[in-house]
């Protein structure tokens, strides 16, 4: 390990070393040694850094988490938002969740977010489930006064099952990308820009209109009857 490598880049170096073998091997299926031997780290750093491999288990959920949902972009966008009618509060929300989704299916974003957060959502345990909630939640609640501030009739029972609605359809786009692929007869593994640019504008509109508010003023692309694209 170079010396002129900080703790902030030995504890980085674990979660990344961490989160690619967790993903595809799983907690326990992955032992301390394989860790740092990946990241060419030592034993004492991960009890250092983390105390246990269950407690670098959890940070790495959380980092792939929050880069998958980009949070604090989230956050700004819910805090400028002051909608003043039902038709801003529409349109607020059909640019909150198409970012919600285009940043969920970003092509960018490593394989191991992918894997990681599917298996962490399936195999949760008290400890995984509480440390996915600590990430959701800031944003989970800033979304909740949202809707019930600005969309009207709404109840805080009708809120909570529309937020699990959202997140349930895009959580389905991410763990079964190449299910949806083939059921689209979609030659490609991946989704490409026009791919995510349409789905999410599809999944917005849908999810406004379901709260009863107006159409968006905005309307990104559609998809056509066959579920390919058109502009």
């Amino acid at each position: 390990m170079p010396q002129t490598e900080t703790a902030a880049d030995t504890k980085l170096s674990l979660i990344l070393a961490a989160g690619e073998l967790f993903a595809e091997r799983g907690l326990d299926g992955v032992s301390v040694r394989d860790i740092v031997g990946k990241a060419g780290a030592t034993l004492s750093a991960v009890n250092y850094h983390f105390g246990s491999k269950s407690g670098l288990y959890l940070e790495t959920i959380r980092y792939a988490l929050e880069r998958h949902i980009n949070a604090e972009d989230a956050m700004t966008l819910l805090s400028e938002a002051n909608p003043s009618s039902p038709q801003e509060a529409a349109d607020v929300l059909y640019r909150l969740i198409r970012r919600f989704c285009r940043t969920y299916l970003a092509p960018d974003h490593p394989q191991w977010y992918e894997r990681l957060i599917n298996r962490a959502v399936v195999d949760a345990s008290d400890d995984v489930s509480a440390a996915i909630a600590e990430v959701l939640r800031p944003t989970d609640d800033a979304l909740h006064r949202l809707l019930l501030e600005h969309v009207p009739g709404l109840d805080p029972g009708s809120a909570g099952l529309w937020r699990m609605c959202l997140s349930g359809q895009i959580h389905y786009f991410l763990m079964a990308r190449r299910v949806i692929n083939r059921l689209l007869d979609r030659s490609e593994e991946e989704y490409d820009e026009e791919f995510i640019e349409t789905a999410a504008s599809h999944v917005a509109r849908n999810m406004v209109v379901v709260l009863g508010l107006p159409s968006p003023t905005v309307q990104g692309p559609r998809p056509n009857e066959l579920g390919g694209l058109q502009p």
